[in-house]
């Protein structure tokens, strides 16, 4: 799904959501819109079934992003300032075309400002931009060897630096809130908290895709500022240095000019050359070579800076323009899984679903084995049963111990759900391992979390902070194997102290700090 549709179909999931007495849209507006969405679904998938096999959740996915561009359009009637916050969050004008801009122009001036009339040969702006540069260009290689290492491992969730940045980015609700009722506003915010995890990497690429661009235009004005400077100054080369000899200074101008000796014929200069370079008292700058460093430093920014930073920001740009058109919606989440249900498109096109539930270091009590198939139902849909398979063994190879769930997880109208402890504290190994190798199994799989013994060993109002740790951690780590994490607590728990979905909805009195 493209970004821009997966970023109304949460919108519209927040909002209703968040008004669940209908306040903003109404219960007939909602059938109205299913009832249309389901025409448009059902029109699209016979116009392509002869031309191409049907691909997994095409036809859902077609069904809830008519039925979120129904709804919002008629929410849009009522609320027509609600366009100002339906984009979703960009680099915009300021930061996209503003900053290269701004990089050019330091880069016209750096030298200017630095020395207008010599060429420091050992720290002329050129030679610290060109450090700096094969710098990231070391840490860029190490990130893709880390990258190739973790092939077939999980991808890490969007860190929070750059959700920070995509807040900041986002339109603001102050910009257009006037004449916006509270609930769409908050609506509004927590439908932004959710776009942010799931559209991180297209920032990302998008974030980099700037970068490599300011890298590229900031040596480009390097390069203008030292041809433009030599029309109308006399550039004086020299160097000078506290700890360095004319030795060390020519080892550095001959691998300076290496690059380009095979090439342009240029000789590496002699120790006594470069010792007649030197500022200093008695002898005068020289500016017989002015315009062979110039050259040279040129063609090093060029070929070391400005290209390979170009050619990064075109990945960058195709990488993102990859990631907008395809972002995956968790269609089993409970709202759209409920919705597609009553609709008959749901994970088994309306049928029950067999949910197979694999306990992992717990043992179900009775009250948790009574209350898993009415979890189940509530999650997958009227008429769903779960059956409790025998215990993982963890001191098993992670295939082996989810060897019980892969008997059924390719059986159509199945659903694999791994059930953990909310107090255990999972570690790389074995949980990591076991994570990913469910995610192997089923990308669909969904971890519960059992909440009911931590609660009631830390307390749900005095242990709330511990139990929002807990719960983070393993939400972090279910979404680096990109699996879906919920929660069944039997205990009361105070509203707002878990993030993640959890079932039954807490009762108690929300927790203070």
């Amino acid at each position: 799904m493209r970004a821009t549709d997966a970023h109304t179909v949460l919108l519209v999931k927040a909002i209703e959501e968040t008004d669940s007495a209908g306040a903003l849209l109404s219960e007939d507006q909602r059938r109205d819109a299913s009832r249309h969405a389901r025409e448009r679904a059902d029109w699209a998938h016979d116009a392509v079934k002869a031309r191409q096999p049907a691909r997994g959740s095409a036809r859902e996915q077609a069904f809830v992003l008519a039925r979120a561009q129904r709804l919002l359009g008629d929410l849009l009637v009522r609320q027509p300032r609600l366009a100002l916050l339906l984009q979703p969050p960009g680099l915009g004008l300021l930061l996209g075309g503003g900053l290269p801009l701004a990089a050019l122009a330091l880069g016209l001036f750096a030298q200017h400002v630095a020395d207008p009339h010599h060429v420091n040969l050992v720290f002329a702006p050129a030679l610290l931009v060109l450090a700096i540069n094969l710098f990231v260009y070391l840490l860029l290689a190490g990130r893709a060897v880390l990258a190739v290492a973790r092939t077939g491992k999980p991808k890490p969730p969007t860190s929070p630096r750059l959700q920070r940045l995509g807040r900041w980015l986002a339109p603001q609700p102050m910009r257009g809130s006037r004449g916006l009722p509270p609930l769409l506003l908050n609506a509004w915010l927590r439908h932004q908290a959710e776009w942010l995890q799931l559209s991180g990497p297209a920032l990302a690429a998008r974030l980099a895709a700037l970068l490599h661009t300011c890298a590229a235009m900031l040596a480009l004005g390097l390069i203008v500022s030292l041809y433009v400077g030599g029309l109308f100054l006399e550039y004086r080369v020299g160097w000078e240095s506290t700890f360095l000899g004319a030795e060390e200074v020519r080892a550095l101008l001959a691998a300076l000019q290496w690059p380009f000796g095979w090439l342009t014929g240029w000789a590496p200069p002699t120790v006594d050359q470069v010792a007649a370079l030197r500022f200093d008292a008695t002898t005068p700058p020289s500016v017989a070579q002015g315009a062979h460093w110039v050259h040279l430093y040129a063609a090093l920014l060029l070929a070391f800076v400005v290209l390979p930073r170009l050619l990064l920001a075109a990945l960058a740009h195709a990488q993102r323009r990859h990631r907008e058109r395809r972002v995956k919606l968790d269609l089993h989440a409970p709202y759209f899984t409920q919705l597609l249900t009553a609709e008959g498109l749901g994970l088994s096109g309306g049928r029950a679903v067999q949910v197979a539930c694999l306990p992992c270091s717990l043992s179900p009590s009775p009250a948790l084995a009574t209350a898993l198939p009415a979890w189940a139902e509530a999650r997958f849909g009227q008429g769903s049963t779960l059956s409790l398979l025998p215990g993982a063994d963890l001191a098993l190879p992670p295939r082996q111990a989810l060897a019980p769930l892969a008997a059924v997880a390719s059986q159509p109208g199945q659903a694999c759900v791994l059930l953990c402890s909310l107090a255990t504290t999972p570690e790389p190994t074995p949980h990591g391992a076991l994570l990913a190798a469910l995610q192997r199994l089923d990308p669909q799989a969904r971890v519960l979390l059992e909440a009911s013994a931590y609660v009631e060993r830390l307390g749900a109002q005095a242990g709330a902070q511990r139990l929002r740790e807990r719960e983070h951690l393993w939400r972090e780590f279910c979404q680096r194997h990109e699996l879906r994490c919920e929660l069944i607590c039997l205990q009361p728990v105070a509203a707002g102290v878990f993030d993640s979905p959890l079932w039954p909805a807490a009762t108690a009195p929300e927790a203070r700090p």
